[in-house]
């Protein structure tokens, strides 16, 4: 993607850009631009990149006019259909937003207050509610946080812990806001706790923190963890989205094996764009790399059988504890009446507790060691089965 020269200098100041992607979001998007244009911020132009929809999308967009600007393109994702909504915008100031969300009316507002405010911060995001798509609907004053369920990195008052600062802003209409802000680079590569259709960023701040990866289906992660590395985030601890549930959601759970996989790359990239923090937490880091590969595969046993035993095969270069990857191929791998009587046997060997593989070997009986490690080679075995059966790796 080719960037104009004048990019990061050539802006209309105060806007906000809205880049909203959208792939065949008929029955969501006029709610979506509805709220956008109710908003308590006047300064906006709505951008709406038309990623390939072959539902009536166009047809909806085209009853808004010349309120919404609309790019259209062959579906290419997320990352492509975002890039390209950034690289229309003409604002000082870029909100995203998904197509199927609501944003309450204040919320650009606050937002361009943080970064007006405190000029270090590149980002800011927010808290978020959540509603079901054609299901009861709540009390708008009756919704809660959902950030905190939603991203176990954002759990019980961990927020607080993540973000090194905590500042009181004072809107225009004379409320109190609570604030967190600060340097979160060295929290946020373990784990995102960054909403994107929530997120708000300068446009210069693009320059420095690259923009979208398009090699990947699931972006945001990457992007976050590039951004964080220069600049500083804000985070606006009250919900300012309304987070819409449905089943054709990319981040639903049918996505979930791939989002995770995605996760694995994204971590593993850190080895080239930031070597010496690798080197400094190679040890946790490639726990948690391998963790993840497992949870991976534990999510494609049912759908991809064999792509789950080569993700199981690559677990073995972390180094992890061998029972973790001996249960990961038998869950992949055994027919699911077998499984009991299996477990059952496998629990009287000692076999399904980490602590006995750790166990010195001066307590553990020379068959129960023969019998564990005919397991690991086994193991190793059926990974190497798998990665010989099926060419390339997810």
């Amino acid at each position: 993607m080719k960037i104009p020269e004048d990019y990061y200098a050539n802006f209309v100041p105060d806007l906000v850009s809205v880049v909203i992607p959208v792939f065949n979001g008929a029955l969501t998007i006029a709610e979506t631009l509805q709220s956008c244009l109710a908003q308590q911020y006047r300064e906006i132009e709505i951008v709406v990149v038309d990623d390939g929809s072959t539902d009536a999308t166009a047809d909806v967009l085209s009853r808004f006019g010349s309120k919404v600007r609309v790019i259209s393109q062959a579906k290419q994702g997320i990352a492509a259909a975002r890039n390209a909504g950034m690289l229309a915008a003409k604002g000082e100031f870029i909100a995203w937003l998904d197509a199927d969300d609501l944003v309450l009316d204040n919320r650009f507002a606050l937002q361009v207050q943080v970064l007006r405010q405190f000029e270090k911060v590149g980002l800011v995001s927010s808290d978020f509610s959540s509603f079901i798509h054609n299901g009861p609907e709540l009390d708008r004053s009756q919704e809660r946080s959902h950030i905190r369920n939603y991203y176990s990195s954002a759990a019980g008052d961990r927020l607080h812990e993540i973000y090194p600062i905590a500042k009181t802003l004072r809107s225009n209409d004379g409320r109190n806001w609570n604030v967190l802000l600060g340097n979160v680079y060295q929290r946020i590569v373990w784990g995102s706790f960054v909403h994107p259709p929530t997120v708000m960023l300068r446009r210069t701040s693009l320059q420095k923190s690259g923009w979208c990866d398009e090699s990947l289906r699931f972006p945001d992660f990457d992007f976050f963890i590039s951004s964080a590395r220069h600049c500083s985030f804000a985070y606006i601890d009250a919900p300012l989205l309304r987070y819409r549930h449905h089943e054709h959601q990319d981040s639903g759970p049918r996505n979930s094996a791939a989002i995770t996989v995605e996760t694995v790359r994204i971590t593993e990239k850190l080895r080239q764009t930031d070597p010496v923090f690798y080197r400094n937490n190679r040890q946790a880091l490639e726990t948690q790399l391998a963790k993840t590969i497992l949870i991976a595969a534990r999510q494609l046993k049912f759908t991809d059988k064999w792509r789950a035993v080569r993700l199981i095969a690559r677990s073995v270069k972390y180094k992890v504890m061998p029972i973790k990857i001996i249960v990961a191929l038998f869950s992949a791998l055994t027919p699911a009446f077998v499984r009991p009587a299996v477990k059952n046997l496998a629990g009287a060997l000692g076999l399904l507790s980490d602590s006995g593989w750790r166990a010195s070997a001066g307590r553990i009986s020379r068959v129960k060691l023969f019998t564990r490690a005919a397991w690991t080679a086994l193991a190793a075995s059926i990974a190497l089965a798998g990665v010989l059966a099926s060419s390339g790796e997810s």
